[in-house]
């Protein structure tokens, strides 16, 4: 797989995932429509338990089926990783329901304010658990480089889900119990689709000698998911118990707008890196490419900050109520932490090469215990913005750790000068439009405008890129030229 591959399949994999996880964004304006804000606040915080239960019900079999994918496919025994992967994941999903629903209802209780607590965890266990095994089989497609089956799937899954949530809330007006339905329905559809198929192509069986392998991979990546889960989404939790839930609608809303960038430019990077290192682990030439990919992959993000920026600030009035203004201040404070959940993933990648995971759990495990407590302390006073501090704070601490040890475990030379530069660019250009944000359309649209054509003045003609890329640059840039003009 060479580089030119990575890039084809990086712009795949953006497309299919952007349909993946789309339907959560076309989703926003049916929800903010057909719920009241307390019930919007309380569907989004179900919505974020199923995501943390999904990892603790996978207990981190994608991502060891990713990683030995190749070693089994060249014994011939890929149908065994499939089987015994897919039970584990079975085998986590039953035992996460059963203790959420005979040992966690007074905790649901208590923070979702609703006496059909029972009911909603039920439906929000059986979501968790239909999406876990389609995630898992998808997987399948990364490790085999099928990036467009992947978009296929993704973009697929997207529509049915819009449909199926349209007719749930539109049609029937089902409230969150349909909403849910809905999700269950479209995750359960492409679960079974995609793994018939599969088992038609390679087989599919049990080999328990396996698991013991397979678990001590995968089990350390679940600390790391959850605790990248705590980080990111566990103030929703404490913002529903000391305030209340139209807090955490319009928390939400913001949240789900800084999270494009990881959905149009971090997610899509990862699935494609993942594989990609996997595969070249004895390349010489791979700790030279991936400094230089580094680079690449934190201009794209911020460069893409920008764009949400300007996006959001143009469809939030349009996808949701006036009550939900203050979601475009929650984005713009948000939006260094989905930065930082770049370089947690690159970072993550490099110590799962050199199958460190336990590295990774035991440092999300205490990051994610440092977020806890700055949660409970500063929430109740400081409300969201409480929250903010503590996500980007915990996350900064985690993302710098672990890239300093994974960069050290392959012995990376990092370009320090052009990670300072871009740091630099973004920090600047967020506090600009913070300042502009309350100064009225026409300073926002102009100085968003100013900022954004400098930067990339200032980084073409600086010491950014080199003499070979400025050639590509200006090569692709005739080209284009070329193109729009016949």
């Amino acid at each position: 797989m060479s580089l030119i591959l990575f890039g084809k399949n990086t712009a795949i994999y953006a497309i299919g995932n952007v349909g993946l996880k789309a339907a959560s964004f076309l989703l926003v304006p049916l929800y903010a429509h057909s719920l009241t804000l307390k019930d919007y606040g309380l569907l989004a915080t179900l919505l974020i338990t199923i995501q943390i239960m999904l990892i603790l019900m996978s207990l981190g079999m994608r991502t060891s089926l990713i990683r030995f994918t190749q070693e089994y496919l060249d014994n011939k025994q890929i149908g065994a990783l499939l089987g015994t992967t897919l039970l584990v994941n079975v085998l986590g999903g039953l035992s996460i329901t059963s203790l959420a629903v005979f040992f966690l209802l007074p905790f649901f209780q208590a923070v979702l304010h609703t006496q059909t607590v029972h009911v909603l965890i039920i439906l929000t266990c059986t979501g968790a658990f239909v999406q876990s095994l389609s995630l898992h089989v998808m997987s399948y497609y990364r490790a085999r480089h099928q990036a467009m089956k992947f978009m296929s799937v993704g973009i697929s899954s997207a529509l049915l889900l819009f449909i199926t949530t349209f007719i749930a809330l539109r049609m029937y007006h089902l409230g969150i119990i349909g909403a849910l339905s809905a999700y269950i329905l479209t995750h359960t559809i492409i679960f079974c689709y995609i793994t018939l198929e599969v088992i038609m192509k390679n087989g599919l069986w049990i080999t328990p000698s396996l698991i013991p392998r397979l678990v001590r991979f995968g089990f350390p990546l679940v600390f790391s998911m959850v605790g990248g889960s705590v980080l990111v989404e566990s103030s929703i939790y404490f913002l529903s118990y000391y305030h209340d839930l139209e807090t955490v609608a319009v928390y939400s809303l913001g949240f789900k707008l800084s999270q494009l960038v990881a959905i149009t430019v971090i997610l899509p990077f990862q699935l494609a890196f993942q594989p990609y290192v996997f595969s070249h682990l004895k390349d010489t030439h791979i700790k030279d490419q991936l400094p230089r990919m580094f680079i690449y992959f934190l201009l794209s993000i911020t460069f893409m900050s920008f764009i949400i920026i300007l996006g959001s600030h143009i469809i939030l009035p349009v996808i949701a109520p006036p009550a939900y203004a203050q979601a475009f201040d929650v984005l713009l404070q948000l939006l260094p932490l989905t930065a930082l959940l770049g370089v947690h993933y690159f970072s993550e990648t490099l110590l799962s090469a050199v199958e460190k995971t336990h590295i990774i759990g035991l440092t999300m495990t205490a990051c994610a215990v440092f977020c806890l407590v700055l949660n409970y302390l500063l929430i109740p006073s400081l409300n969201w913005h409480g929250a903010v501090i503590a996500s980007n704070v915990s996350f900064f601490i985690v993302g710098f750790t672990l890239f300093l040890i994974g960069t050290r475990a392959l012995s990376l030379h990092i370009e320090w000068y052009s990670v300072s530069a871009i740091v630099l660019l973004f920090s600047v250009f967020l506090f600009m439009i913070f300042l502009l944000n309350n100064l009225g359309q026409i300073a926002f649209y102009s100085g968003w405008g100013l900022m954004f054509s400098t930067s990339v003045v200032l980084l073409y003609n600086g010491l950014f890129f080199n003499k070979q890329e400025r050639i590509i640059f200006k090569n692709s840039a005739a080209k284009l030229k070329s193109v729009i003009s016949s």
